[in-house]
């Protein structure tokens, strides 16, 4: 992780020499992640998933490399040691599935046919590269959002597959 800077949509932590807060936890625990909203004189909004608008300084965040990777059309699987806040569901064990939306620190993920619905720092991607053997890795499908999301999974896998 790194110390954060060009902080607006990145996923951040509190970093861990932060004892405590300027503007206290909150919600917010020490293993949080979340994505930052606004950044403001030396301030900063992160919507956590136990708290939206969490108010904090910059110099408490840092950048969450894996989390902050997460992003709509990433190929992702739930990190090893997470327990899922909202239950397994499609990415039990090894299951991987495709982002199809971010809010904030929510994410749906679709995978084996259904939705999945977690948070950020729950994921991580399994894909380093961009181009599948047939070159449509990393190339939205035609339509968006969960309808077109379903028809790819309806399609199956694409021919290879790019994994770190």
């Amino acid at each position: 992780c790194r110390q954060a800077s060009g902080l607006e949509g990145r996923a951040v932590r509190i970093r861990p020499e932060v004892s405590q807060p300027q503007f206290k936890w909150g919600s917010v625990t020490r293993g949080s992640i979340g994505r930052v909203v606004r950044v403001e004189g030396g301030h900063v909004q992160v919507d956590f998933p136990e708290q939206s608008r969490w108010h904090g300084l910059v110099q408490e965040l840092e950048v969450d490399d894996v989390a902050d990777s997460v992003r709509k059309g990433a190929r992702v699987a739930v990190r090893p040691g997470r327990q899922p806040t909202m239950g397994w569901g499609a990415l039990e064990g090894d299951q991987t599935g495709e982002v199809i939306h971010v809010t904030g620190a929510r994410v749906i993920v679709a995978a084996e046919g259904n939705l999945w619905y977690g948070h950020i720092g729950e994921l991580e991607p399994t894909q380093a590269c961009s181009d599948a053997a047939d070159g449509t890795a990393g190339v939205p499908a035609a339509g968006t959002g969960i309808p077109a999301a379903l028809r790819r999974m309806a399609a199956g896998p694409p021919a290879a597959a790019c994994l770190a």
